[in-house]
């Protein structure tokens, strides 16, 4: 079996990882721009992703090839990726203006 990555739902036990990813994000954008503030920011409640009805957070998981299938694969690195809430944030905020 080749490497491959494997999605699920984000769980509130992902939550640092999730945290931790975001501060990356923001720290790689600061070099880029001077309008974000000093000190911890956040973009999103990603708690509140995660537990929203209307939106479906994923973590995605790399997962080794050395194990036997794929569910039972050991995750190296875990990503995230978003889909759907950004389009029902966004119906939301037109609807209300």
């Amino acid at each position: 079996m080749s490497d491959g990555i494997r999605f699920r739902p984000a769980s509130l036990s992902d939550l640092p990882t999730l945290l931790a990813f975001e501060q990356g994000v923001i720290s790689a954008e600061r070099l880029l721009t001077t309008v974000l503030r000093k000190g911890e920011i956040h973009y999103y409640d990603i708690a509140e992703l995660v537990n929203a009805e209307n939106c479906h957070l994923l973590v995605a998981e790399y997962c080794d090839s050395t194990e036997e299938s794929a569910k039972d694969a050991a995750p190296r690195n875990t990503l995230i990726a978003v889909a759907d809430c950004a389009m029902a944030a966004w119906k939301e905020f037109a609807s209300e203006n």
